[in-house]
């Protein structure tokens, strides 16, 4: 049998214990949510995931604004005030009492009760724009409890912001659809325009699309979108914002028909790299020195030249170009490649700073150096072949990319022509070292290694340098041999619209790498279009319709071409190849990148007047012979050459001379001359020698009073250069005198000039009378 549950009598004790738990408990609740409140908002509450906006010198785009997520953001300007008319229809459309609550209104949650109850459904949310703030901020988390923190956060970003900072912040994170985030980028969107100029039917719209963007999209669902605005205006004229005839306008105004296309994306290359660096260092707004409507139409010239046209069959699939403003050295356009979005031939790439051989750009600086030490315009080299040391076993014989000699060639000629065997003479004369100290002051940071490392062969392009070096280098050269770094980014400013940086008057004082003089004759040379005829011909790309001081270059098995140029006011530097090294076929520097250096150097110097590149007057005349280099007699060719002050020829010319001359060497050519010029070294008179007869210069050959070997040497080693074809790399066969030659056993044809062996050790042996006079063995390897 059960026992009943005895009843507990009322005990006032025990009920006063529960009201006070229940007070304390209220009270420590209370006292949390103070502390929470009070506590100082954390420094990064109000970080916006933006992506800077990249500006052209004119405040244009030059790329649209995105953040992480891929959200169109743009934010508002923060030295300006809301915008009034889209500050008022959000808080029209979202929270009318918004400034009169701490953060959540009571008086709003109960109606929204009321009106729900009465409807038997939701009909309206009770959230203010605090706790919109707060949800966008990502301080919700699912359930009741993530409603309570939204709750809070609410009361604490109230007590710590005033009311025009929390609607800022509001405004700038609000999504309006169209992957838009913020009033500014919804009308850019929707309207093409800033939201300072947003009508009021316009900002109403943009109010309404708050609640549910997808559903009431203008552009696909115009009558649920045109119910919403109407629905916000009607709130808007509730608060006695705008009057009875300013709402009819309103109501009537035509929806928007089509977004805003994106805008344009100049500069890719350049706008990536600025924005990975505004992430960093916190930049909203980046100010550069890029000209949008040049770099526009050099993006549209290049993708037609080299997408569309005939240079892609040859191998010659991208282009990177940098165009400067010579005297305020800052760069107007800037490409990468001719197509940033080219997956399939990574047109991701950034040809302005990959760093690659050079080819023959890097002469001038050589020469110029040269000029400096005495050397002149007319001064004769020896564009023979010659085998040159390169350490105690091994030898270099460059070698000329039309694979023939031209004799003694005047210094103007051995540049324009860009011939390489001359090069190497004058690098040899320079000194690695000293033309490696000349291009590092030149801008070429790249040139890292020490001066035994490239050798003479540096002045071909052996070393890596970026076509950003190469602009910097030839600006200098545009300048008179005064070197600077390039601009491209006028001011930083963070997300308050504080400056960060600023581009202070001239920047980084110039360091000078070249005198003037020097650099005034190199230029006047490469501005020479009939001194490089007789490499490029007459009609060639480099001849523009006014003075340009150009030159091109090749790397080694013609995987890159290069041009490089300057007017008084513009330098122009080009590169044109592929990205995966692949060589070009039947293009060289002057028929792949030249073509491209014109047609921009057109356009970068459309609407200006040229001005002189050079002053002149600060040469000296002489007429002298092209073949000695020295005062042209009455029998030698005549060519007008400049010379700086104090360094013209005062000797006459030794080498055409009266049929009845004679001496020592010397040899009747057609017309009565010699065929050695008298400032040819005693040393290397035979190769000149050889040269000339073999070319058909000489009607009768020279006295000989022995027969030797002059090249191969006995005991040489020659380097195959990987980047060269095999068949096209040999071994020079020189002879003085008279006889036959065997090589490894076999008899050779007179004929025969260069030997192409396989590598390994060879032995050759000249034969006078069938007796062997000389001999030599060396190395292939």
């Amino acid at each position: 049998m059960s026992t009943p549950t005895a009843k507990r009598a009322f005990s006032p004790r025990r009920l006063r214990l529960v009201l006070r738990g229940l007070v304390f408990g209220g009270v420590g609740v209370l006292l949390g949510v103070a502390a929470f409140v009070a506590t100082p908002l954390p420094d990064d509450v109000l970080d916006l995931d933006t992506s800077p906006r990249i500006l052209a010198r004119d405040g244009s785009d030059l790329a649209e604004g995105r953040a992480r997520d891929g959200s169109r953001r743009y934010r508002l300007d923060n030295n300006s005030p809301v915008p009034e008319r889209a500050a008022a229809a959000f808080v029209a459309v979202e929270d009318q009492r918004f400034g009169q609550h701490p953060g959540v209104d009571l008086r709003g949650i109960f109606r929204a009760v009321r009106d729900s109850a009465r409807a038997g459904r939701i009909v309206s949310g009770a959230s203010t724009i605090n706790q919109q703030l707060a949800r966008l901020l990502g301080k919700r988390g699912p359930g009741l409890s993530g409603k309570v923190n939204e709750a809070l956060w609410a009361l604490r970003l109230t007590a710590h912001l005033d009311d025009a900072a929390i609607l800022r912040a509001y405004l700038d994170r609000v999504p309006l659809g169209r992957n838009a985030v913020g009033v500014e980028a919804g009308a850019s969107i929707y309207y093409g325009v800033p939201a300072h100029r947003l009508s009021w039917a316009q900002a109403a719209l943009l109010a309404g699309l708050a609640h549910a963007p997808a559903r009431e999209d203008p552009f696909r669902h115009p009558e649920a979108a045109a119910d919403r605005r109407r629905h916000a205006l009607h709130r808007i004229r509730q608060m006695a914002l705008i009057n009875d005839d300013e709402l009819q306008r309103a109501l009537v105004e035509p929806l928007p028909t089509s977004a805003t296309p994106m805008p344009e994306l100049l500069a890719p290359h350049l706008t990536a790299r600025l924005r990975a660096e505004a992430r960093d260092g916190g930049e909203s707004l980046i100010e550069t020195t890029i000209d949008a409507t040049l770099q526009r139409d050099l993006e549209d010239l290049i993708a037609d030249e080299v997408r569309r046209g005939p240079h892609l069959a040859h191998g010659l699939k991208h282009a990177g170009i940098i165009v400067v403003d010579n005297r305020s050295r800052e760069i107007l356009a800037r490409l990468g490649s001719a197509d940033y979005f080219d997956v399939v031939d990574l047109g991701q790439n950034d040809a302005t700073i990959a760093k690659r051989q050079p080819g023959s750009t890097l002469k001038p600086f050589f020469y110029a150096r040269a000029f400096e030490l005495g050397l002149t315009a007319a001064t004769i080299l020896r564009d023979v072949a010659t085998a040159m040391p390169i350490d105690d076993d091994a030898v270099y014989t460059p070698q000329n990319y039309d694979r023939r000699q031209h004799g003694p060639v005047p210094m103007r000629v051995a540049l324009q022509n860009s011939y390489n065997v001359p090069a190497v003479e004058v690098a040899r004369r320079v000194g690695p070292a000293d033309a490696l100290q000349v291009l590092r002051n030149a801008g070429f940071a790249s040139l890292d290694q020490p001066a035994g490392h490239y050798g003479v062969g540096l002045v071909l392009g052996n070393g890596e340098v970026s076509l950003e070096e190469l602009a910097t280098a030839y600006v200098g050269l545009a300048n008179g041999g005064l070197s600077a770094p390039l601009k491209q980014v006028k001011r930083r400013l963070d997300v308050a619209g504080d400056v960060l940086w600023e581009e202070a008057g001239d920047g980084v004082p110039p360091t000078r790498f070249l005198s003037e003089a020097a650099v005034a004759l190199v230029t006047d040379i490469l501005r020479d279009d009939p001194a490089r005829a007789p490499a490029f011909g007459h009609d060639n790309a480099l001849d523009l319709p006014f003075d340009v001081a150009a030159k091109t270059g090749t790397s080694r098995s013609y995987v890159d071409n290069w041009t490089a140029g300057f007017t008084a006011e513009r330098t122009v530097v080009v590169w044109a190849g592929s990205f995966d090294g692949t060589p070009m076929r039947g293009v060289s520097g002057v028929s792949g990148a030249g073509v491209l250096f014109r047609r921009v150097m057109e356009r970068a110097m459309k609407g200006i007047r040229p001005a002189p590149l050079i002053d002149e007057s600060r040469f000296v005349h002489a007429d002298v012979c092209p073949q000695s280099g020295l005062l042209a007699g009455p029998r030698c060719p005549h060519l007008d050459e400049v010379f700086l002050p104090g360094s013209a020829p005062s000797e006459p010319c030794p080498v055409h001379v009266d049929h009845d001359s004679s001496g020592p060497g010397a040899a009747a050519v057609e017309g009565g001359a010699n065929c050695t010029p008298g400032e040819v070294p005693e040393q290397h008179a035979g190769a000149i020698l050889s040269w000339a007869q073999r070319e058909g210069r000489c009607a009768v050959a020279a006295p000989t009073t022995s027969t030797r070997l002059l090249s191969p040497r006995d005991g040489e080693v020659y380097v195959r250069d990987p980047g060269l074809p095999d068949e096209s790399q040999s071994v020079p066969l020189r002879l003085e005198g008279v006889g036959a030659i065997r090589v490894d056993g076999v008899d050779v044809d007179d004929g025969i000039r260069f030997l192409t062996l396989e590598k390994g050790q060879h032995r050759v042996e000249v034969l006078v009378n069938g007796a062997v006079v000389d001999k030599a063995s060396f190395t292939i390897r």
